[in-house]
């Protein structure tokens, strides 16, 4: 490889005189320096402080006192932030996100940096409250409790990442490499970072973070605020009471924040084990399946991709389509979200964080259309809190207002002012009319928000997650499975079956047939034309088909590239993709997306067809087509190193019976000229195609 180099860049001259680089400085200031700034397209308001410092020596940062000093930094923004994050959950937060971070603001100067998106219409209580948690952080420092935490998560994180040291991707490698070189970032290497973590984290004192938090995080001068959002924000904030605020930080009462912990296991009693009654095995896809005594499959796949992940993907027909009613539709598709807000058991959302210090797993619901599945991973010595957590969505969902009601703010405040934002009212036009404009896919905005409702969403998510026969569960990664099967026979096994069995629904969601096209304006402050194509058609959602389409998709983005880019020079490019469904009905699509200025619209948006036309009548490129190919081989390649990618694969084979694995490579090899065409015509000869259109108002 050095020699490689050598030989690629040695005709390369030397430069003559190179020019320095230069490294610009900011001039300090003592009193604090106020940017208020609007925009009418502003999708929410921003409120962020300041507080700069001088940058450590790279040299410093390169010895080990440095990478010790460095470490008691991370502790510190990590304390802040579980901090800044478990007051976002309070009910009439101010914050629908606050957050705090370090970093480098330019080559001469760091800046400790706290942020927030205020929630709508408490701009000045969020401006008010971040000084103050902000204040009372430096004043009274962390608790012992906040520090043992972080610590527990950082040795969790740097056991994981040595555990998995022979399997780090080549990016991870160059980005490292990459901050060694701009910013002196030192490359020890894992294997000593976690001998030095293991070493260090008993010596780092509630006294060093608390000195480091007051020295290093906060200061008295050189204070930046920038304020930026909607042009409402000229009527809340005015260059002298934002300093007022800040000089009479010091003078606001306060008292110590107080780190609440429940003390209690995850799992209140240990459910009584289920029974494997059935063994199956999968050569092909080398899987062994188990059926439990409650109903629930299991399918575990062992692999060494990685050493230390173990995911999991539970899947069960449903989703959406459950909900008969169409005014509790809107509760139906904000359930998952809400039951993650409200936390499970006993634990509320922060109390669930903390519980879970110094474990490396994470599983979150999710309902979509005709599907209500759950996803986690954790470490392998954390794979039974994984299956814990597992089993408290079926049996300990709870009502909480908190986490309710700031979840709900949260969205009012996003919804609210993505009414300003042009790309939402083009994305919405094109659901509503991709949908046929049913009434059970109306986009999701406040009138839909002012629908949900706790308890219902909490009953559908309950009807979703009840019984487990319904549900298959994929484990996949660095599976032992004797010493899991206790954990998996307790608590997927323990949990109850129930006699209803659950199924996806049709409820008449279709693509209208024929020619569909939307065009509106809408005021922008960028003058342009937003363009969506879309071909649908019944098509069966085999491997075959599914390949020859994406291929005549990538071959027809290479078309685009030349003719709308490189030649009419009307757009930066066209985002070309397709898909093949088979829920409600078998259905492939093939979308086009892309920008132009009005004046080109009319050149640009009739060459999406003449390019499929082109290539239905004489064929792809040999050269398109072969490179196409190349990098669908080429990924494939790199993907299945990857239990992602085993985990999709098996769930794919067990929803429609078809091994997309096997004969892959294979069956991208088979892809001709003819058959790419061969698919492509099929999809257009049914003559559906839907184009939206919106223009900038004059």
């Amino acid at each position: 490889m050095e020699s490689k180099v050598k030989r690629m860049f040695a005709d390369i001259p030397k430069r003559i005189n190179p020019a320095p680089r230069p490294v610009y400085t900011i001039e300090d200031n003592k009193e604090p320096i106020v940017a208020i700034i609007t925009d009418p397209e502003a999708q929410y308001n921003r409120l962020n402080i300041d507080y700069r410092h001088n940058p450590v020596p790279d040299r410093f940062k390169a010895s080990e006192q440095g990478y010790y000093y460095s470490t008691v930094e991370k502790l510190t923004e990590k304390m802040l932030n579980e901090r800044f994050g478990e007051i976002s959950q309070e009910a009439n937060s101010p914050f629908a996100q606050f957050v705090a971070g370090k970093g480098e603001l330019v080559k001469s100067k760091d800046a400790f940096s706290l942020y927030c998106v205020p929630n709508t219409g408490k701009e000045t209580e969020a401006f008010d409250r971040m000084i103050a948690e902000g204040e009372r952080a430096r004043r009274f420092g962390f608790s012992q409790s906040e520090l043992d935490r972080a610590k527990a998560d950082m040795l969790s994180a740097f056991e994981k990442a040595y555990n998995e040291r022979e399997k780090n991707t080549n990016n991870s490698f160059v980005e490292e490499y990459k901050r060694n070189f701009l910013d002196f970032e030192p490359v020890p290497g894992i294997e000593w970072e976690y001998m030095a973590i293991q070493r260090m984290l008993p010596a780092i004192t509630i006294d060093d973070v608390n000195t480091v938090l007051r020295r290093n995080f906060f200061a008295k001068e050189n204070i930046t605020v920038e304020i930026m959002g909607t042009e409402s924000l000229n009527s809340l904030f005015t260059e002298n009471t934002v300093i007022q605020k800040l000089n009479n930080a010091q003078n606001l009462q306060l008292n110590p924040y107080i780190d609440k912990v429940v003390e209690k296991p995850l799992v209140k009693k240990t459910p009584k084990a289920g029974k494997i009654k059935k063994i199956e095995r999968n050569e092909a896809l080398d899987y062994t399946q188990w059926t439990l005594s409650n109903g629930m499959k299991v399918v575990l796949k062992p692999t060494q991709h990685k050493k230390d992940e173990v995911l999991l993907y539970a899947f069960c027909n449903g989703g959406i389509s459950l909900e008969g009613d169409v005014n509790k539709i809107p509760s139906a598709q904000f359930s998952a979200d809400i039951v993650e807000s409200n936390g499970i058991g006993d634990f509320d959302a922060s109390a669930l964080r903390k519980a879970l210090a110094g474990k490396m797993v994470s599983i979150s619901p999710s309902i979509s259309s005709y599907e209500h599945s759950l996803s986690g991973s954790s470490s392998v010595k954390d794979a039974e809190t994984l299956l814990q957590l597992f089993h408290l969505y079926f049996t300990a969902v709870r009502a909480d207002d908190n986490g309710y009601n700031s979840l709900i703010n949260q969205y009012k405040t996003i919804l609210e002012n993505k009414s300003t934002d042009p790309n939402k009212a083009f994305n919405d036009s094109v659901n509503v009319t991709v949908n046929g404009h049913n009434k059970r896919t109306v986009p999701f905005d406040t009138r839909q928000l002012a629908k949900v409702n706790q308890k219902d969403a909490l009953d559908f998510f309950k009807r979703c997650f009840s019984n487990p026969a319904d549900f298959t569960v994929v484990l996949t990664g660095n599976i032992d499975e004797i010493a899991m099967r206790n954990s998996i026979l307790t608590y997927l096994g323990g949990l109850k079956q129930q006699k209803e069995k659950t199924t996806w629904t049709d409820r008449g969601i279709r693509t209208p047939k024929g020619v569909v096209r939307t065009q509106f304006n809408k005021k922008t402050q960028t003058k342009k034309a937003i363009n969506f194509i879309y071909y649908t058609g019944g098509m069966k959602p085999s491997l075959c088909n599914r390949l020859n389409l994406q291929a005549a998709s990538n071959v027809l983005g290479i078309r685009y590239l030349e003719s709308m880019r490189e030649k009419e020079g009307g757009t930066y490019g066209v985002s070309c993709s397709s898909s093949i469904s088979d829920k409600p009905t078998d259905k492939a699509a093939l979308q086009m997306v892309f920008e132009t200025a009005p004046e080109a619209e009319e050149k640009l948006l009739p060459l999406i067809q003449q390019e499929i036309d082109t290539l239905l009548a004489f064929g792809p490129k040999a050269t398109d087509l072969q490179k196409v190919k190349e990098i669908l081989i080429k990924n494939h390649k790199e993907r299945v190193k990857e239990n992602s990618h085993w985990q999709a694969v098996i769930a794919s084979y067990l929803k429609r019976g078809e091994d997309d694995e096997t004969d892959y490579i294979k069956t991208v090899e088979s892809i001709t000229a003819e058959s790419l065409t061969a698919t492509l015509r099929e999809l257009m000869k049914q003559g559906n195609k839907i184009e939206v259109i919106m223009m900038p108002e004059e």
